[in-house]
């Protein structure tokens, strides 16, 4: 299609099966035209089916829609985007590649928006150059992220040039596993959980034996709520070439509390230890831990300065 590859909205236990969909633009200006839109729909899945847009396109899952799987596909500059209250969905064992042409906020390889629940990727490998995200919080509104728990990432390869985060999340009870990610980042992950809604174990995000290697400037976006534990984080270019070397930094967030912070048993290697590496400011309470962590073949800080500074 030129304006569309595939649409099936309002649809309910399909299967397609060795299947190919594409939307080919090229040399057209179909205007507001998606790669593939599956909205308001259940139990659809796609198995050994490619998806395909020339030029680039993002995607449309949402309104609603649950239970819309994806196993062993292929995806080119069409990148699976799950939007507006989806649930119980998963991309699995597939293989991702979107190449934006001009850089854009909210692009990725995959979108769990803000407003999704139980949206599982999963083993998947992704090549991916100038896209804001490796996994996007993007979402078509803003939604309260006390709606959206339970997404799981886990055992990803993510392969990232002239981007800007590895992984982002937005909601609680989220757990990012065993993921690698390399190349050309400015952050290894991004958490906009915030909300006071969300409590307990709902409230927490989960970073846990990930690997990351690349041109990292820091480790985390706007930290709160978090468990950052057993990662292991390689600055490939060396610790001299490193223009910055935060690894929390709250310092500028609106309304960002330092609580419910832990930072445990994670590896830093060629790591600048500048000025406020941890920056955490905000009320605080008796949540945060900061204990184990190694650094190996590091530059010091300057004398004087501080590598861990808390401002309540």
């Amino acid at each position: 299609g030129i304006r569309k590859g595939l649409v099936a909205n309002v649809s309910y236990n399909c299967k397609f099966i060795d299947c190919e969909f594409v939307r080919d633009a090229v040399g057209e200006s179909p205007g507001g035209g998606l790669s593939f839109e599956i909205d308001m729909s259940r139990e659809i899945t796609f198995t050994r089916t490619k998806f395909a847009a020339y030029p680039y396109s993002g995607s449309q899952i949402s309104r609603s829609s649950g239970d819309i799987n994806f196993k062993d596909c292929d995806f080119v500059d069409a990148p699976p985007l799950f939007t507006e209250f989806n649930f119980d969905c998963s991309v699995k064992d597939s293989r991702i590649q979107v190449n934006v042409p001009e850089f854009q906020n909210n692009t990725g390889g995959i979108g769990l928006g803000s407003s999704c629940s139980n949206i599982k990727a999963i083993n998947n490998e992704l090549v991916l150059d100038n896209v804001h995200m490796g996994v996007t919080t993007a979402d078509i509104q803003t939604f309260p992220q006390a709606t959206c728990i339970g997404n799981e990432i886990k055992g990803n390869t993510f392969r990232m040039t002239n981007s800007q985060v590895g992984i982002g999340v937005s909601g609680g009870r989220t757990v990012v596993s065993g993921n690698r990610i390399f190349g050309g980042i400015r952050a290894a992950f991004h958490s906009s959980l915030r909300r006071k809604e969300q409590s307990g174990l709902d409230g927490l995000a989960w970073f846990t034996n990930n690997i990351v290697v690349g041109d990292l400037a820091r480790v985390m976006y706007i930290s709160e709520r978090v468990v950052l534990e057993e990662n292991e984080f390689i600055h490939e270019g060396g610790a001299n070439d490193t223009p910055h070397g935060n690894i929390i930094n709250n310092h500028g967030s609106n309304k960002v509390d330092s609580k419910n912070i832990k930072l445990v048993n994670n590896t830093f290697h060629n790591w600048f230890l500048q000025n406020n590496s941890v920056n955490l400011v905000g009320e605080m309470d008796g949540s945060i831990n900061l204990s184990n962590n190694h650094f190996r073949g590091c530059v010091n800080t300057p004398d004087g300065d501080f590598i861990i500074d808390f401002k309540d």
